[in-house]
């Protein structure tokens, strides 16, 4: 079954088959696709490079209507290769950057392009890092591709470049997992801090040190060095962190493998009520003492699954299609399946095709509404998210420090963190502009509008929003 890992962030390129259907339209960019493709294998030569570069120059003179395309398969070449000699981020930059030149409004290699132009400078590839530039191309990519939304969503919860709003984060990573990504990691970990904060005990420096790892993890060649932030955050009892470190041991990835101590920290997390531990511990416990039985396993992955972790619930579905530890049952495996692709589960999606097959149009029907009374891991985040927006943001503007909590109801915080989240989209942008060689006047007083009509308007529905009026002065100042 699936084994549950916080995914880091890594260059970004395109299947090979939607690229050839969607944007080829000569034989040339074909066999470009194909030998770029091939330059990113282990076993890619020097040769192989070589022709591939020349291939990409020759539809950049020849074919100018794939001029954009071209640029961003080679910058592909020079960011993903495994050769030192011809891996060349700066002109890796060179080439995206010229690729968003060329590139149609609706091609949507654009996104592609604005994603990975951010990721070179996350991580300062072939140029400075620059968090603000980072910010700027993230922000672009996910406006066009949801399934892009990671960078964006890590850059908001960590502050990097921009305000630090965890409760939008949690809501982007939330808009990229129903879209298709695999991002229960960043989701689940971010969910665990907002319940801590909330409580008001969460451990500022093991959630630190997770950070640490994780954009360490994302900016560096260096995984062993950002592993020692992951241990420490580990050893100060930081669920996430915990869950993650134990999957490195249960591989001997990095470090040596330990199966008892991976078993050990996966137990202590899922007693704590982390999901993907709880996931995760049935296989890791699986490889230390293979005697456990299938219905033993069933029974953990149900109770899993029965608190709303899309993993589990696909593999439930897959136990229940397949009669392992259970007796058999498709009509149970489609509903499991069915919620498990309603909150974005890939697999699951795949999973659902095959086994309709097997069933009448009138007998998915019935079963999918049945399906929609079992748990899902977004009425958790939405309790989450109307808690946090009764208590003042967790963010950098330290002038917000005294804003009044909610007096609302459920129902109204959700509200308030609507317009919480709309208020800081804003003034992420005011932030952006100021900091540019020449602020748009126009621009700014538009910004400026736009975060006191919505300040006014939460007023109106009886609660206040956490306003930066330094920042909303240095708008106007700019008039």
């Amino acid at each position: 079954m699936k084994q549950f890992k916080t995914i880091t962030l890594t260059l970004l390129f395109l299947f090979t088959a939607s690229a050839v259907s969607c944007y080829a339209e000569s034989s040339e960019l074909r066999k470009l696709i194909n030998k770029v493709n091939k330059c990113k294998q282990e076993n890619a030569t020097q040769k192989d490079m070589a022709s591939a570069i020349e291939l990409a120059n020759k539809v950049i003179e020849k074919n100018p209507k794939e001029t954009g395309a071209a640029y961003y398969y080679l910058g592909e070449i020079y960011a993903r290769t495994n050769s030192e000699k011809v891996r060349d981020y700066e002109k890796a930059m060179d080439c995206l950057q010229k690729s968003l030149h060329a590139l149609g409004p609706k091609n949507k290699l654009r996104s592609f392009a604005h994603y990975n132009i951010g990721l070179l400078y996350y991580q300062g590839k072939g140029m400075e890092q620059n968090y603000d530039s980072a910010f700027v191309h993230f922000e672009k990519a996910q406006e066009l591709n949801k399934s892009l939304i990671a960078g964006y969503a890590e850059m908001i919860e960590f502050g990097l470049g921009t305000n630090k709003d965890p409760g939008y984060a949690l809501t982007c990573y939330e808009e990229g997992i129903s879209a298709g990504e695999d991002l229960y990691g960043k989701a689940y970990g971010l969910r665990y801090v907002i319940q801590h904060m909330i409580n008001n005990d969460l451990n500022e420096e093991a959630y630190k040190n997770y950070q640490m790892y994780i954009i360490t993890c994302s900016a560096k060649d260096d995984d062993k060095g950002s592993l020692k932030y992951l241990k420490a955050s580990s050893d100060a009892g930081f669920v996430p962190a915990m869950c993650d470190y134990a999957d490195y041991l249960r591989q001997g990835e990095l470090v040596e493998k330990n199966l008892e101590e991976a078993v050990r920290l996966c137990k202590v997390a899922s007693d704590a009520g982390y999901l993907p531990a709880m996931h995760n511990y049935v296989s890791t416990y699986k490889l230390f003492d293979n005697s456990i039985t299938l219905e033993e396993e069933f029974k953990l992955y149900k109770k899993c699954a029965d608190l709303g972790f899309p993993l589990s619930q696909t593999t439930v579905g897959a136990y229940y299609y397949n009669g392992w530890g259970v007796k058999a049952n498709i009509e149970e495996a489609y509903k499991w399946n069915f919620i498990a692709a309603k909150q974005g589960e890939k697999q699951a999606k795949i999973n659902l095709q095959n086994i309709g097959v097997n069933l009448s149009k009138e007998q998915r029907d019935a079963l999918e509404v049945e399906a929609l009374k079992l748990p899902t891991s977004n009425k958790e985040s939405s309790k989450l998210l109307a808690e946090l927006s009764s208590i003042p943001t967790f963010g950098n503007d330290k002038s917000n420090a005294g804003a009044q909590k909610s007096q609302t109801s459920a129902g109204g915080a959700l509200n308030a963190s609507f317009y919480q989240s709309q208020y800081n989209k804003y003034s992420r942008k005011a932030e952006r502009e100021l900091k540019s060689p020449e602020p748009r006047a126009d621009y700014l007083a538009s910004l400026q509008k736009n975060m006191s009509s919505l300040a006014e308007q939460a007023l109106a529905k009886g609660f206040t929003i956490n306003r930066n009026t330094e920042l909303e002065q240095a708008t106007i100042d700019k008039k």
